[in-house]
């Protein structure tokens, strides 16, 4: 078992480089068709730390560098590796439609609270009842995942 974190991330880089020297293999042209390269990129550690060959516990710092160091200089890589000339050819309606994708959900939310406050606004003159809001605190949350016995619940009054 390798608990020391040196030899874990060298032994991570190593297996993520097995995975992507064998994709561009001809021999390995038929198994990386059926499964991507990717996915053997996450299941071979997986593997290792299933099996206990690695084991990071607490106390490590494994984490820390590669999310700090390594999560940046992929992103980095990445990014350079982007066809931005293929994508100005490719014209205006694919960044149209991933833009399209980023603003429907924040205007579908804001479209629904708008109309249940609109409905709430004109039902309440006509005497609609609705029922009172229980005034839910901290101490109620934590009594809940302590089960403990709940206190009464208080409501809002509607003056």
């Amino acid at each position: 078992m390798i608990t020391q974190d040196a030899p874990i991330l060298g032994l991570l880089l190593a297996c993520l480089a097995l995975v992507f020297h064998t994709s561009r293999l001809p021999r390995f042209a038929k198994f990386y068709g059926i499964v991507p390269a990717l996915l053997m990129a996450y299941f071979l550690p997986a593997i290792l730390n299933s099996t206990g060959i690695i084991e990071a516990g607490e106390g490590s710092s494994l984490y820390y560098v590669a999310s700090r160091y390594l999560l940046p200089a992929s992103l980095i890589m990445f990014c350079l590796s982007i066809d931005v000339k293929g994508i100005i050819n490719l014209g205006f309606l694919p960044p149209l439609s991933a833009l399209s994708l980023e603003v429907q959900p924040h205007c579908s939310w804001s479209v629904k609270f708008g109309l249940m406050f609109l409905g709430a606004m004109l039902l309440t003159p006509f005497g609609a009842a609705f029922p009172p809001l229980p005034a839910v605190g901290l101490e109620v949350a934590q009594t809940k995942l302590h089960s403990k016995k709940l206190p009464k619940p208080r409501t809002i009054s509607s003056a």
